[in-house]
């Protein structure tokens, strides 16, 4: 039986259908496509959300229901400045320069008056009480008007300085009165202003620098009242001196001083040497009509009271001396006496009581023995600086406060004269302390 033979166009069919094959499970081509397909449904899935957020923005803008309305624009410029988001005027505010004029214009022409109103005494005060740990009962808002007028005039009078006021009128005033003179530096905020004033000689050599630091009062706008006198004040006063000489010859470093603080110090200074005085010198009291000792007769009273009379007048010398034996050889009954008659005469002052008391004051040291350093002859300058018989009249009234204080604190015990020694030195004379607090040996 005879086989069929396969066509050649069958055979042809199938190569076809086995390449197709092969094509169709090639791994490569297969991930292509699928990418292909991934990145197409990504770009038309963005082309339609695009089309959405349009949609939404379109018919919002159509949305007849207003929004909230916008601010009116303010009449005042204004700017925000610092972590207090303080207001702050388009044009710099010229008050602190012009209150610094103003100020040595007033020193320089000795007008107390005029510095005074340029001052923010409640502020000036209050900014240096905290540093210098001032006692809240001698803090100046805690003072009655009195202790607060007080204050400020002794601000005043170390500011009126008459040196000081003699540099700013010859070498600057004639330029502040007609608005020439320049500033140094200006350092000006919104509510504050520092301005340095630098005064010099003709061949602009700096003689003096003055800081003056001001600020806006309470209740006026840093905007409104950028350029109103009355908004600003004076809160501190800073100096520093230069070209200084000492009496030696030597030029002084300049060292910048404020007044509050060195008028703060000056109290220091003082209660400091109030304490030392209270703890190391003699015990003081007012001199009054002290008591009579117990026992003495009205006859006794009379008769010392006579004889203090006759030892102080100077008509009939022999007979003061006569009195002032008798006052002594009476011993500690006529203590009481001489202390009377001292108590009414002016010993700081009047030239011929002090030399009265001087007399008495005799008799009670050959008595006793004390030496309390009362001095007839009057000086200016300070114990110690005048000779060993001059004195200030300050000097003297603690000398008699002392013989009263000693009366006081003695008159149950004391029996007899007790010689002191001479004193080595004017603290131990004074019966002072240095500013150590050690006596002198």
């Amino acid at each position: 039986m005879a086989t069929t033979r396969p066509s050649r166009r069958r055979g042809q069919d199938q190569d076809e259908g086995r390449r197709r094959g092969r094509e169709k499970v090639d791994p490569r081509q297969a991930k292509n496509s699928a990418d292909n397909k991934l990145a197409l449904q990504a770009t038309i899935a963005c082309v339609v959300l695009l089309g959405i957020v349009f949609t939404l923005v379109v018919l919002g803008k159509g949305d007849p229901t207003p929004g909230p309305a916008k601010p009116e624009a303010r009449e005042d410029p204004i700017q925000l400045e610092g972590p207090n988001r303080i207001r702050k005027p388009e044009e710099q505010s010229k008050i602190p320069i012009k209150l610094a004029n103003q100020f040595l214009i007033g020193l320089g022409s000795d007008d107390q008056e005029r510095i005074g109103k340029l001052i923010w005494w409640d502020r000036l005060f209050a900014q240096k009480e905290m540093e210098s740990k001032r006692a809240e009962k001698d803090r100046y808002a805690n003072l009655d008007d009195d202790a607060k007028a007080a204050m400020r005039d002794r601000f005043l009078l170390m500011v009126m300085d008459p040196d000081y006021e003699k540099i700013v009128s010859e070498y600057a005033l004639k330029k502040l009165t007609a608005g020439t003179f320049t500033w140094d530096i200006a350092d000006i905020g919104a509510d504050y202003g520092n301005v340095r004033m630098r005064i010099e000689d003709n061949d602009e050599k700096t003689l003096l620098v003055f800081d003056i630091r001001t600020e806006i009062k309470p209740g006026f706008d840093t905007v409104r009242d950028a350029q109103n006198d009355a908004a600003w004040a004076i809160v501190g006063i800073e100096h520093e001196v230069h070209n200084r000489v000492n009496a030696l010859g030597q030029r002084v470093r300049p060292a910048k001083k404020d007044y509050v603080e060195e008028l703060y110090a000056a109290d220091r200074r003082e209660d400091r040497k109030k304490r030392r005085r209270a703890s190391a010198g003699p015990p003081e009291a007012d001199p009054v009509l002290v008591d009579w000792l117990e026992g003495t007769s009205d006859s006794t009273k009379t008769d010392i009271e006579r004889l203090c009379a006759q030892t102080i007048q100077e008509d009939d010398l022999r007979a003061a001396m006569n009195a002032r034996d008798d006052l002594i050889n009476r011993g500690k009954i006529a203590i009481p006496g001489i202390l009377r008659a001292m108590s009414q005469l002016d010993y700081e002052e009047d030239s011929g009581e002090i030399k009265q008391t001087f007399f008495l004051i005799q008799v009670l040291r050959e008595m006793t023995g004390k030496q309390f350093n009362f001095r007839p002859d009057t000086t200016t300058m300070a114990f110690g600086q005048g000779g060993m018989t001059r004195s200030t009249p300050e000097e003297r009234r603690k000398a008699v406060r002392r013989w009263f204080g000693w009366w006081e604190t003695n008159k149950a015990t004391w029996t007899k004269r007790v010689d002191e020694p001479e004193p080595e030195s004017w603290e131990e004379l004074t019966g002072e302390e240095e500013e150590d607090g050690k006596k002198d040996k």
